[in-house]
């Protein structure tokens, strides 16, 4: 079966009890993915390079073999200079990185720098006045300093350090759940979600062609076989009667000659 995970990327899923056939149907999402344009959700796959590529997740879960494929496109333009479907500059304070599979099923690999820096801005907040012109020009809290004025609007200043450190966990977990938007090629919309079932479709549409085929390319060869068997069967009737016929002729031969030996004929 094909269907679509509840992930934040966009991920195909295909998964069955027959090995083969889901190994089948998974390189028919992976072609069609390859070569799919929509302009309409802003999705191209080749300009002066091919920008359509898939990260196979694959699993078996008790008798069913399972193959999740994350949908990706690398494609940049002038607003978007690292990548369409790559997170904002706003948010690589967190993650400049791309996202990888791990990632996309829920676990986060963050920077090591992180654990001093946002150590610092959980100290900032439990101040009466936070040092803003001190985080603005230094060189490892700066790249940190809008969200850290968006957290003082939010929680204001003079935290404990548990309230401090809710506070910032909680901003980091909301921009990775915004990282991985971004990282959507179909946005979790209703635009974005209809734009996914017309791309499902056509896979379903074309899996149904290459079963058609081999169905198709099976029953051809059956015929040939069933042809082949007629054939050989008929050369073997043919054979058969011949070599009675032979027989025949050699028995025939025998008497002819039993008479005239009995006949006295020489």
């Amino acid at each position: 079966s094909i269907g679509i995970r509840d992930w934040y990327n966009s991920v195909v899923t295909v998964k069955g009890e027959d090995k083969q056939e889901v190994a089948k149907t998974a390189c028919v999402v992976i072609d069609a993915w390859k070569h799919y344009s929509d302009a309409d959700a802003n999705i191209i796959s080749e300009t002066d390079a091919e920008h359509n590529t898939v990260t196979p997740i694959v699993s078996r879960k008790g008798k069913e073999y399972v193959v999740d494929l994350i949908l990706r496109n690398n494609r940049t333009d002038e607003a978007h200079l690292y990548g369409i479907f790559h997170p904002t500059e706003d948010m690589h304070n967190i993650k400049k990185e791309a996202i990888g599979l791990i990632e996309a099923m829920g676990l986060f690999i963050l920077p090591g720098r992180l654990k001093n820096e946002l150590n610092s801005l959980m100290i900032e907040l439990t101040k009466e006045k936070p040092n803003l012109e001190m985080m603005s020009k230094d060189e490892k809290l700066s790249k940190h300093f809008n969200m850290f004025v968006q957290l003082m609007a939010d929680k204001g200043t003079k935290l404990s350090m548990d309230e401090a450190r809710d506070a910032v966990l909680q901003k980091v977990n909301e921009i990775c759940f915004k990282i991985l938007e971004c990282t959507a090629v179909f946005k979790n919309t209703t635009e974005g979600q209809c734009a996914f079932d017309k791309f499902i479709v056509e896979v379903i549409s074309l899996n149904n062609d290459r079963r058609a085929k081999e169905r198709e390319i099976l029953e051809d060869a059956k015929a040939k076989r069933r042809a082949e068997r007629a054939v050989r069967q008929k050369e073997k009737i043919i054979k058969s009667e011949q070599k009675i016929k032979a027989e025949a002729n050699n028995t025939e031969a025998k008497n002819n000659n039993v008479e005239k030996t009995e006949n006295g004929e020489e």
